[in-house]
């Protein structure tokens, strides 16, 4: 996908969850992250295209932090990265699954750049709009019981491993 279509799902994904600012902006940074193979000569769509690698990245200071802005921000650059990665399975090129140097796996819907990967991003904005539109204050009120959530498993988390 092309990063302006990775920006706006990711950033409209985060706003559909009733994230704040924090966890939007995120989201867009995390959603441009897997591209960052180009500018430093990596082949495209292999180790910075693999979901474990922001899932231990991210989820390691999200565990960590105590801080309630530094934990939404980091779940949500992974949220971001992972997403970015999501999308690009749809394209025919595909992106590694289980070996970030192996075999590329695709859902092979459309091509980079193809009318399908803007309709898409159009239909998450569509949804975003309606939604907002419908009720203003689901934003505030999702963020509310997502924080509490979060902080819940964190302290699940450390519990089971101090």
């Amino acid at each position: 996908m092309k990063h302006i279509n990775h920006r706006i799902v990711s950033a409209g994904v985060a706003a559909i969850a009733g994230a704040g600012p924090v966890a939007i902006l995120g989201a867009v940074a995390g959603s441009v992250l897997p591209d960052f193979d180009i500018p430093l000569g990596i082949p495209h769509r292999t180790i910075t295209h693999w979901w474990p690698l922001y899932a231990i990245a991210f989820g390691a200071p999200w565990l960590a932090t105590t801080n309630p802005i530094l934990h939404q921000f980091f779940l949500w650059v992974a949220i971001g990265s992972v997403l970015h990665i999501l999308e690009d399975s749809l394209t025919v090129g595909g992106v590694p699954l289980l070996n970030p140097f192996g075999k590329k796996f695709s859902f092979k819907v459309t091509r980079t750049g193809g009318i399908l990967e803007y309709l898409i991003s159009l239909g998450i904005v569509v949804a975003v709009v309606l939604l907002f539109l419908k009720d203003p204050y689901y934003s505030q009120s999702f963020k509310e019981s997502t924080v509490m959530m979060m902080e819940h498993l964190r302290s699940l988390f450390r519990t089971i491993a101090p």
